[in-house]
């Protein structure tokens, strides 16, 4: 029951099926517009999804190292044969067993690791590990650019209680931002910019309050 509803990696896989969105999200034009300077980068993506950051980062001719748990949608990724792109399958849980090919693709590279609206789709346990892999694997010169959700979403509280978040259609953990900041503080990280507000990523009628940080070691 636990790997059903926490990874829902059935319910990606459906999903990506027939989502066909292609623009890019206001968070992957915020991070193409922080590292711009960069002369030599690589976007680490932690959950790609169906590409649309992937596409538009891909555009801007800055290399691709993305992973997702979803099978059909690193399928259609692979499909297009983007040039200096790597995609693969692989659930946050087992982020260590990434580590060998991340180091050969980033090979004397800064690396930019890029989560939008994926750090809240794992439990708290998956949340540390990804983050203590991040920390082990990045240097002073690296990034980590995270926006996800937070328990002033409207859609909080919605569902049943499971494992530190609701399950509607799927799982979601709404992150407490304050204990988030802490914790990755504590951890070692250094807090380059953070946002707290509505007005990041506005969709019809929904316009939830996320988090923004980028990190440095």
């Amino acid at each position: 029951m636990e790997k059903n509803i926490i990874n829902n990696k059935d319910y990606w896989d459906k999903f990506y099926l027939d989502f066909n969105e292609t623009l890019e999200s206001d968070f992957a034009r915020f991070c193409s517009d922080r590292i711009s300077g960069l002369s030599d980068c690589v976007i680490v993506e932690l959950g790609c999804g169906n590409g649309r950051d992937s596409k538009y980062f891909h555009s801007l001719n800055i290399p691709l190292f993305s992973f997702d748990l979803s099978e059909v949608a690193i399928d259609k990724l692979q499909k297009l044969g983007l040039k200096n792109s790597t995609f693969i399958v692989c659930d946050f849980k087992d982020v260590n067993s990434l580590s060998g090919k991340l180091n050969d693709v980033t090979k004397n590279k800064i690396k930019v690791f890029y989560s939008r609206f994926t750090m809240h789709c794992v439990n708290e346990n998956v949340e540390n590990k990804l983050l203590t892999w991040l920390f082990e694997n990045m240097t002073e010169d690296d990034y980590f650019f995270i926006e996800s959700r937070t328990e002033f979403d409207e859609l909080y509280g919605q569902g049943f209680a499971f494992d530190g978040g609701f399950i509607t259609s799927h799982y979601r953990r709404f992150i407490n931002q304050e204990n988030f900041k802490n914790k990755v503080l504590n951890m070692g990280f250094k807090i380059e910019y953070e946002a707290f507000s509505k007005g990041l990523a506005i969709k019809g009628n929904e316009d939830p309050k996320l988090m923004r940080f980028v990190l440095r070691r």
